[in-house]
C-alpha cells in the first residue's frame, strides 16, 4: 500500500484515503441538498468519465453532447435522463472519483452573468411557471401593486438579486441555477481532472471530447449552442450597488476560479 494512501491508524485499523473517501461519499449522498450526487452529476461506465453540469452554464448542450456520445437518442427530458453518481454504490463512487481510468470534469461561468442568465431565463421569462411562487414571494417582498387581488408586475432583475442574497429559504438556497457553483461542484469531494469555462467552453468541451476519444460529429457538436438565452450587456442589468450583493453572495465562486470583482462592467451576454 503506497504510503501516501495511509491517514493513519484508528482502534487498530489502517484508515486509507479509499477509506476516508468513501465515509465522505456516504454523508454527502444522505445529505444532498444541492442535488450534487442524485440529480446534476452525469455517469458515463462505457466511457468512463463523470461531468457535474451546473445549471446555466451550458448543462444543456453538455448533457446532450454526452448523451449522443454514450449512443444514447435524443430525449426531450434531458436534464431528468442519464445516470447519476447516487445510482452506483459507494464503492463505486470512490472509484469514479479517485482513479485515474476516468475522466472528471465540469464548466464554470461568470457568476455575474450566470445569475441574470438564470433570471432571464426563468424570472423574467413569464412562460416558465415553475417559477411562479418565487416572482409571487418578490411581489410580496417589495410592493408589488395589485390587480385583480394579487401582486402583478414583471418582476425587476434588482428585485430579484436582493431577494435571493437575503432568503434563508432552502429552495432558494440549493435551487440549481441560483446555488453557488462551489456548493454544487463540491471540490474537496470530487476531484475534477478539468474544469472548463463557459467564456471558452467550446474549445474547452472539445478538448475533453477529444481526450475521451469521442468521434468528430460529436465533437462538433459541441460547438452547437442549445438553449440560448437573448442577448444584453451585463452593464444594462448591473450597477455597482447591485454587482457588490451578487460579489458578496457568490464570493467563493468569484475567488475560486479568479472572476475579477468588476467583471461585469466588461461582458455582452
Amino acid at each position: 500500500m503506497p504510503c501516501s494512501d495511509l491517514l493513519g491508524i484508528i482502534d487498530g485499523a489502517m484508515i486509507t484515503e479509499q477509506d476516508r473517501l468513501a465515509q465522505l461519499i456516504t454523508q454527502r449522498r444522505a445529505t444532498d441538498g444541492y442535488q450534487t450526487w442524485g440529480y446534476h452529476s452525469r455517469v458515463s461506465v462505457a466511457h468512463r468519465w463523470v461531468c457535474v453540469p451546473i445549471p446555466k452554464v451550458a448543462c444543456t448542450t453538455t448533457k446532450t453532447v454526452l448523451r449522443e456520445f454514450d449512443g444514447l437518442p435524443p430525449s426531450e427530458h434531458i436534464h431528468d435522463e442519464g445516470p447519476r453518481l447516487a445510482d452506483f454504490t459507494v464503492a463505486d463512487n470512490v472509484e469514479m472519483i479517485m482513479s485515474p481510468d476516468w475522466l472528471r470534469f465540469a464548466f464554470v461561468r461568470n457568476p455575474y452573468a450566470r445569475l441574470y442568465s438564470a433570471y432571464k431565463s426563468k424570472i423574467g421569462n413569464t412562460w416558465e411557471q415553475q417559477y411562479d411562487w418565487l416572482r409571487g414571494e418578490i411581489r410580496e417582498a417589495f410592493d408589488y401593486p395589485a390587480r385583480d387581488s394579487r401582486r402583478a408586475g414583471m418582476v425587476t432583475f434588482d428585485d430579484f438579486v436582493r431577494l435571493v442574497a437575503a432568503s434563508d429559504d432552502p429552495r432558494i438556497i440549493t435551487d440549481g441555477h441560483l446555488a453557488a457553483q462551489t456548493a454544487v461542484l463540491q471540490q474537496d469531494c470530487i476531484r475534477y481532472d478539468v474544469i472548463g469555462r463557459f467564456e471558452s467552453f467550446q474549445d474547452d468541451f472539445t478538448a475533453i471530447l477529444t481526450r475521451l476519444g469521442a468521434p468528430d460529429d460529436v465533437r462538433q457538436r459541441a460547438r452547437e449552442v442549445l438553449n440560448p438565452t437573448p442577448y444584453s450587456p451585463l452593464a444594462a442589468a448591473y450597477r455597482r450597488e447591485l454587482a457588490d450583493i451578487v460579489h458578496t453572495l457568490y464570493e467563493a465562486d468569484f475567488e475560486a476560479w479568479n472572476y475579477p470583482r468588476d467583471s461585469w462592467l466588461f461582458i455582452d451576454l
